[in-house]
C-alpha cells in the first residue's frame, strides 16, 4: 500500500513472506550434523518493510527503508541434492534468531498503466546466530536480492 505524503513522496508499508537460506560446509568434528557434506538451512520470514519512496521523475522512482522479519519456520536439509533429508528445526533447537532487522534499497518504474517493476537490495543490520550457541562468535546477516512485478490499483 503506498500513501503520497507529497507529489514525488510517499509512504509504502508491505507484509512480505521470503524464502531465505544458506549452504553450509560442514566437519561433523562437535556432532552437531550427521553429516561431513553441504548442509542446506531453509528460512522462511514474514517481512515488515517501512519504505520512504521519492519519484525522480513520473514513474521512476528509488525506495529506502527498515525492514523488521519474524522468522516462520527453519529447515535444515542433509542431503540437499537428494529427495530427503529435510528435517524442521524446533524453534527451542534452533541457533537462528527469531528476529532480524534490516535495511532496504531499491528502484523501479511505475507505468501510467499501473503495472510498475522494481528491484531491491536488503541487508540484515543484525546476526542471525543466536548468543550461547557453537555459532556465536560467527557474524552471519541476511543478504537479499528481490525483484518484483506488480499492478497498483
Amino acid at each position: 500500500m503506498e500513501f503520497p505524503i507529497s507529489e514525488r513522496f510517499s509512504f509504502q508499508p508491505e507484509l512480505l513472506y521470503s524464502g531465505q537460506g544458506f549452504t553450509m560446509l560442514t566437519r561433523n568434528q562437535d556432532n552437531i550434523f550427521d553429516t561431513d557434506e553441504n548442509v542446506e538451512f531453509q528460512l522462511a520470514y514474514l517481512q515488515l518493510p517501512l519504505m520512504a519512496k521519492f519519484y525522480l521523475i513520473e514513474g521512476l522512482f528509488i525506495e529506502a527503508g527498515p525492514q523488521f522479519g519474524y522468522k516462520l519456520s527453519e529447515k535444515v536439509d542433509s542431503q540437499p541434492l537428494d529427495a530427503g533429508g529435510e528435517t524442521e528445526v524446533n524453534r527451542d533447537d534452533s541457533y537462528i534468531r527469531d528476529f532480524d532487522t534490516s535495511l532496504a534499497l531499491g528502484a523501479g518504474y511505475k507505468f501510467n498503466s499501473g503495472f510498475f517493476v522494481s528491484g531491491r537490495y536488503t541487508y540484515g543490520l543484525t546476526n542471525i546466530y543466536k548468543d550461547n550457541t557453537v555459532f556465536e562468535n560467527v557474524d552471519a546477516n541476511n543478504a537479499v536480492w528481490q525483484f518484483g512485478l506488480g499492478f497498483s490499483f
